[in-house]
């Protein structure tokens, strides 16, 4: 069985709980925060883990990205993001997918959550913006699906075997 390398960022957990709960589906894994990354290279699969914000991949992922990207780009790359717009996967996976091209062997978005109360202040201002724009209430939202995570976890083993 290969073995794979899950690296995340999160700002408010939802990132990190879904690295988490694929990793315990996945046998051999080990996982990370991309600012914890201690240079071991030695994995058949890497799985990128990002949150959405303001309509981009968290940049500590394309920091990371670009101090391995020699290394990264000898592996098999699966990418996924956690957004409340699963519709604009694309957008979101386009700097990522030019950066890694032909290692990246599949991406998902996966529904994310918003809990206002946990925003930190520029988060909480940025929000507040763009739902006044946007003639919306500021409230929590809640895309997480457990089944879903669930059903990438199973396709992520059959990947490696």
């Amino acid at each position: 069985m290969k073995s794979a390398l899950i690296i995340y960022e999160s700002r408010y957990g939802t990132t990190k709980d879904i690295a988490k709960n694929l990793s315990y589906m996945i046998k051999k894994v080990h996982i990370c925060k991309a600012s914890e990354f201690n240079n071991n290279r030695d994995y058949d699969l890497v799985i990128i883990g990002a949150p959405v914000y303001y309509d981009d991949l968290d940049e500590k992922i394309y920091r990371y990205i670009e101090d391995n990207i020699l290394w990264l780009k000898t592996k098999d790359i699966m990418v996924f993001c956690t957004c409340m717009s699963l519709k604009n996967k694309h957008l979101y996976m386009k700097k990522i997918s030019n950066m890694l091209n032909k290692n990246i062997i599949h991406t998902k978005a996966i529904g994310g959550k918003i809990i206002v109360n946990n925003l930190n202040k520029l988060d909480y201002y940025r929000m507040k913006n763009f739902t006044k724009i946007n003639e919306m209430c500021l409230s929590n939202m809640d895309n997480y699906d457990l089944k879903e995570i669930v059903e990438y976890g199973e396709y992520i083993k059959r990947i490696m075997n």
